[in-house]
């Protein structure tokens, strides 16, 4: 949640001045943009929940987290259709991890913690604590690399660190 939150939050503290600088979209065009990341992310929330039944929640969370990374990384960044489809697949990556990672939580802490809710404070503290960090090291790296090479290295940094959701692969489906 902490890495998938800070990518999410990074772009969006990025991608309209890319946007204004590389193809002079307006307030309004960049305020359209985001639709196109958006609804994906809902559709993902809502099929989450049915794949990480059927194939198992830290599966879904994983292939979220890869989605995600690999089409933040997607290039070049200064062809628009690439831009479009990127954030398509974005926006699906990050509706599967948030569409399933509570309830992955929630199997955790009532398997291994006797249910304590101190889990669910964590949850909170991590997404919150992404969309901290990540327009903070975004940005510096946005500045001194440019937005393609900061959208590769965090898009890389997501898909590098999803294998540890393989902690979870013994949990009941």
């Amino acid at each position: 949640l902490f890495c998938a939150n800070a990518a999410i939050s990074c772009l969006e503290a990025t991608f309209g001045l890319y946007m204004d600088k590389q193809f002079g979209f307006t307030v309004e065009q960049i305020g359209m943009l985001y639709v196109i990341g958006a609804v994906p992310s809902v559709i993902g929330s809502k099929i989450a929940g049915d794949l990480g039944n059927k194939h198992g929640r830290w599966k879904v969370v994983w292939a979220g987290m890869v989605m995600q990374g690999s089409f933040y990384a997607l290039g070049p960044k200064d062809s628009f259709p690439i831009e479009i489809i990127s954030l398509i697949g974005l926006g699906l990556g990050m509706g599967l991890v948030d569409g399933c990672a509570p309830a992955l939580l929630a199997q955790r802490a009532g398997s291994h913690h006797d249910g304590t809710g101190i889990v669910y404070t964590l949850n909170t503290m991590a997404v919150q604590g992404g969309f901290v960090f990540g327009p903070l090291v975004g940005s510096a790296i946005m500045q001194s690399m440019g937005f393609g090479r900061m959208s590769a290295v965090l898009g890389l940094a997501m898909v590098a660190v999803s294998p540890l959701m393989a902690v979870n692969k013994n949990m009941p489906l």
